[in-house]
């Protein structure tokens, strides 16, 4: 198991609407590969890369890509 950035991002949940903890999958920022910096990291418009979530309410995976520090949901997977 490894230690990721956590991402500080607005998208909640899209099934259940809870609040979400982001973690980076692979992140770029300024051109440099962010890796196990351990602090929050807000977006900002040179980021780029990739973040996920698990929402410990409905338990439902949602994966999110980011381009120029604005995000867009690419999967969701739900445990039903």
């Amino acid at each position: 198991m490894g230690v990721y950035n956590i991402i500080k991002s607005p998208i909640r949940c899209p099934i259940c609407n809870n609040r979400l903890r982001w973690q980076s999958k692979y992140l770029v920022y300024n051109g440099l590969v962010l890796a196990n910096t351990l602090t929050e990291i807000e977006l900002d418009k040179t980021m780029q890369g990739e973040m996920y979530a698990r929402c410990e309410q409905c338990e439902t995976w949602i994966e999110a890509e980011i381009h120029d520090g604005k995000t867009q949901i690419t999967t969701t997977i739900t445990k039903k």
